[in-house]
């Protein structure tokens, strides 16, 4: 009896033993399974959004085709959100933004740059933006290690408790701001929309597409916030700078750096896959003189416009 029993309990045991190693193997195919279709969808999404970039990059690419006065503005077809592109498994959608409708941060060490900084100064006052961060983002960008009046080069930065050397290059992202002395966590919802970085110290506003915070920094002291706005609200499609500065009355500062064509662009391209959402930025530069569109970064991400 003994012996039987010595028997029973050791095939229970065993027994036991199998189903536990069967549970883990079975909970690990799950997730591989899981793991294995999460990927491929997410680069399935990919694959749809990079679709979605070539057919943004031939509207940018074909919009002054059949025109003898180029111009870009808010009223063109290829500037307006597009409707979803609906399929079985989910929907893509794709808008592309003028970028040479917002300040240029990287303008603070070009041609204008003074006139960069007196625009930054009351964009920031009318935000509610500390000023100081305009001479950290100078000095943190231009090519000498002098430091600016309430600037900071490597002798500041290499002092704080997340020790760091500026670059002295052009900036390459607006998140930089969050490095300077100064941000807040509303920084970033207070800018967006208004200034953004190029890969250019030039500066170029598309008069057809700026907006109001933008347009009202540049402008004179007599000039208000409601003059800016109503600009912007009228009716734009300037075929050249001559025409726009005859309507800036008040804006002297901006028709330096003038334009009615845009050169930058971002397409925002969000795709939804089945259980998958991705959120991919292309940012896209158009050389003025041959045309040629390149795509100069890509950024991933899960937020929705």
């Amino acid at each position: 009896m003994k012996q039987r029993g010595v028997a029973l309990l050791s095939v229970v045991l065993i027994v036991a033993i199998v189903a536990a190693v069967v549970v883990q193997l079975t909970n690990r195919q799950l997730l591989t399974i899981v793991s294995t279709r999460q990927t491929v969808n997410q680069a399935q999404a990919i694959q749809y959004a990079l679709g979605a970039e070539k057919f943004a990059l031939k509207l940018i690419d074909n919009r002054h085709r059949n025109s003898d006065e180029p111009r870009d503005a808010l009223v063109d077809d290829w500037i307006e959100p597009f409707s979803p592109f609906e399929y079985a498994e989910g929907s893509t959608v794709v808008q592309i933004v003028d970028l040479n409708r917002r300040i240029n941060l990287n303008g603070l060490q070009g041609e204008f740059g003074n006139a960069v900084v007196k625009a930054l100064e009351k964009f920031c006052e009318e935000h509610e933006i500390n000023k100081n961060l305009i001479p950290l983002i100078r000095d943190w960008i231009d090519k000498d290690k002098i430091p600016a009046v309430n600037g900071g080069e490597d002798s500041y930065w290499l002092l704080q408790d997340e020790s760091r050397r500026t670059p002295n290059t052009l900036a390459s992202h607006i998140s930089e701001l969050n490095f300077m002395r100064g941000s807040d966590r509303d920084l970033m919802s207070k800018v967006r929309g208004h200034i953004d970085v190029l890969p250019t110290s030039e500066m170029t506003l598309n008069i057809n597409t700026i907006t109001a915070p933008v347009l009202h920094a540049f402008s004179d002291a007599n000039i208000s916030r409601a003059h800016a706005e109503a600009f912007v609200a009228s009716a734009r499609e300037y075929t050249s700078s001559s025409d726009a500065v005859k309507a800036l009355d008040g804006f002297d500062a901006i028709t330096q750096f003038l334009s009615v064509v845009s050169e930058y662009f971002e397409i925002q391209t969000s795709v939804t896959y089945e259980n998958t959402r991705l959120y991919m930025a292309s940012r896209v530069h158009e050389d003025a003189d041959s045309g040629i569109l390149r795509v100069y970064s890509r950024e991933y991400g899960n937020r929705t416009f």
